[in-house]
């Protein structure tokens, strides 16, 4: 014979399960479907430095004009059909870039064939094309980017709705020369990095830094840092000892300030 306070406890157990069963059914039938038709656009980030785009024509040998894509993703169903989309400047109020001086305006020709989001597709790869004034050899100027509403698309989330391109005609500090560089090869400067530039066959930008697998405060390898710092640290040292036997300063940055790389 089984007693009592087994069956009580089987018992127990079966309204538990059954009560589970209920439950589950109860927020099964709750959750509405998704039918929201309105689609909506989000720039790309892969972190907080993301939205903030340096773009030098430095590195452009001489070009006159360039491109710089940004990576945008959609939100909201598939599109059945090609979608278009649209980018407007934001001012700032600061050093704003001026359309036809410093960018090609949103509303050429020639972004028609880029400003479509293809059916089926989820991201997509948009040009900004920048444009190499004078100007720029003695001052940056921002472009701040956002989305313009159209009949297939607004805006997204605010903190993604963005991107800062600061565009450039002298080496501007990667957003990717944070916490790691800084504790690597010390703080950035202009005349440092043109130095690691004329010291190695890399252009020690952002585009170079991914390649690498470094983030602000990861590398996939700080032992091949450490040995480019290093080998930065011998030859500062050499030319500088040329420079002091010329007679001339050691290498510094513009506010005076010398340029050192540690040894490891």
């Amino acid at each position: 014979m089984i007693p009592m306070n087994k069956f009580s406890h089987v018992f127990q157990s079966v309204g538990l399960f059954v009560a589970i069963l209920v439950m589950a059914a109860s927020c099964q039938q709750d959750l509405p479907l998704y039918s929201d038709e309105q689609a909506r656009l989000n720039f790309f980030y892969e972190n907080e430095a993301d939205s903030v785009v340096p773009y030098s024509f430095i590195y452009n040998r001489g070009g006159s004009v360039d491109t710089v894509w940004l990576s945008v993703s959609t939100m909201g169903f598939l599109g059945q059909a090609d979608r278009t989309l649209r980018l407007r400047q934001v001012p700032t109020g600061e050093s704003d870039a001026v359309a036809g001086v410093h960018y090609v305006d949103f509303s050429d020709d020639a972004y028609s064939p880029y400003f479509i989001v293809p059916a089926g597709e989820v991201r997509v790869s948009v040009p900004v094309i920048v444009l190499r004034d004078a100007s720029l050899a003695n001052g940056d100027v921002t472009l701040k980017v956002a989305f313009e509403a159209t009949s297939d698309f607004v805006p997204g989330y605010p903190e993604r709705g963005f991107k800062r391109i600061l565009i450039s005609d002298q080496l501007v500090k990667p957003t990717r020369w944070g916490g790691l560089m800084d504790f690597i090869f010390g703080a950035y400067g202009r005349q440092k990095h043109l130095f690691m530039i004329q010291h190695s066959t890399f252009n020690w930008d952002d585009e170079f830094l991914r390649s690498i697998g470094v983030s602000l405060y990861y590398a996939d390898d700080q032992a091949y840092l450490r040995y480019m710092c290093n080998k930065f640290a011998r030859e500062l040292r050499a030319e500088n000892e040329k420079r002091v036997a010329a007679g001339l300063p050691v290498l510094s940055e513009a506010d005076g300030t010398p340029v050192s790389f540690a040894m490891y």
